[in-house]
């Protein structure tokens, strides 16, 4: 049908056209009465996916031409890859489309921007040397810069100086030291300063050197005080001097006059013992020059044992103090004191002791020490001008006893033993 009517329209516009071409009826009228032999037609246009093409016949009797449409070819489909959403620009998912036109074959899912991730950008410290930056905003995710950061300019140097000190006689010293208190650069380093050593004075003799001992000198450093000594050589001369001696006496030996050195007692002329020139007078009876009682000398005298109630008038007695230890069956030596009251003359191991009464009349007390070391010991001798009690201490106990009455004293384990002397 349309094919008719299409004819119908070519041979109206022909027919137009020979009208005003001046083109002949009669070809028009032949050609429509031609019983047309067709070619194989060619194509005059080609059909793509968006637009018809066309095939044009023509009648190999009359040229006559006639067209036919060719239906719209099929689209090339493509896949197109899904693209991502960013921050700022949506997405979408996979699709179809034609690879010739780009006409887009299948659905299109749009995917919706996802919108910065925001982080912060943390900020940088200046320093003396270096800049720093303030803080920031950027997307985690795209690190595009939503907040800029600004520089901060370096801070430079902050320079302090720890002062030195000078170096002393013994001590070192130091110079100033110079550094930042910020970053701790340090710009002048602190040096030692050498110890200056002492620096000493003349010196001041403090102890003159002597015939035996050395003498000192004192030196002193100018700067600190600080001192040192040093030792002087003994002069190795004597300072001598006369050593005045006396003359003995009945019971006491005399010393010559001598030489000595003051300073170290260095002896240059000896002194020289002048014996003791003895009483003169009988035993038992006072001294004709010195007036004290005469003791018992060892040629002229025996012990006769005291018994008791002898009258104890005008005699001497020798009194011993020691200790019988009865395991050993022997006396034992005995170290301690005796005191005895109220007695004329007193004699130690032989000696004769000076009384405090001038007239040589009877003492108050004596006390002496002694110390036994064989049987008897060490002895005291008195003079017993009439019968009456004699106070004796040993070992700082007091015991009394009458002498005659009493010829032995125990106490405490200590044995003071009593004896007459007469002549020999």
């Amino acid at each position: 049908m349309k094919k008719i009517i299409k004819v119908l329209i070519v041979s109206a516009v022909v027919a137009m056209v020979a009208a005003f071409s001046g083109c002949s009826v009669s070809k028009w009228i032949d050609q429509q009465r031609c019983e047309h032999k067709w070619d194989d037609g060619k194509v005059t246009v080609e059909a793509t996916c968006t637009e018809e093409g066309e095939r044009t016949f023509t009648c190999e009797k009359c040229k006559k031409t006639e067209t036919e449409v060719i239906v719209k070819v099929p689209h090339t489909n493509i896949t197109v890859e899904e693209v991502k959403a960013t921050c700022t620009k949506s997405g979408w998912t996979d699709y179809t489309k034609c690879s010739v036109c780009d006409t887009i074959t299948s659905e299109v899912k749009e995917i919706a921007a996802l919108g910065h991730n925001e982080i912060k950008l943390q900020a940088v410290a200046a320093t003396c040397t270096t800049s720093g930056l303030t803080e920031g905003v950027q997307c985690e995710r795209c690190k595009e810069l939503i907040v800029s950061q600004t520089e901060i300019a370096p801070l430079g140097h902050d320079v302090v100086t720890v002062k030195g000190f000078e170096a002393t006689c013994t001590a070192v010293g130091k110079t100033d030291k110079q550094s930042c208190v910020v970053c701790k650069k340090v710009f002048a380093e602190a040096e030692e300063i050498p110890s200056l050593g002492h620096t000493y004075n003349a010196g001041t003799i403090i102890a003159e050197p002597t015939c035996v001992k050395e003498g000192v000198k004192l030196y002193a450093c100018v700067d600190c005080g600080a001192s040192r000594t040093e030792t002087l050589a003994a002069t190795g001369e004597h300072t001598i001097a006369a050593v005045k001696g006396y003359s003995a006496t009945c019971d006491k030996d005399g010393l010559t006059d001598g030489q000595a050195c003051t300073v170290c007692g260095f002896v240059e002329v000896e002194q020289t013992t002048i014996p003791a020139t003895g009483h003169i007078g009988e035993a038992g009876e006072a001294c004709t020059v010195c007036g004290k009682g005469i003791y018992y000398t060892e040629s002229n005298y025996k012990l006769v044992s005291a018994t008791s109630g002898e009258t104890a008038v005008g005699n001497w007695y020798r009194i011993y103090v020691t200790r019988y230890e009865a395991a050993t069956s022997d006396y034992v030596g005995r170290q301690g004191n005796i005191g005895i009251g109220n007695i004329p003359f007193v004699t130690y191991n032989g000696y004769l002791m000076e009384l405090e009464s001038p007239d040589c009349a009877k003492a108050s007390s004596i006390f002496l020490s002694f110390e036994g070391s064989d049987e008897r010991g060490e002895y005291i001798d008195i003079f017993v001008e009439a019968d009456s009690s004699y106070s004796f201490t040993v070992n700082g106990e007091s015991y009394t006893a009458t002498v005659g009455e009493n010829a032995t004293i125990t106490y405490e384990g200590d044995e003071v033993l009593i004896y007459r002397i007469e002549e020999a």
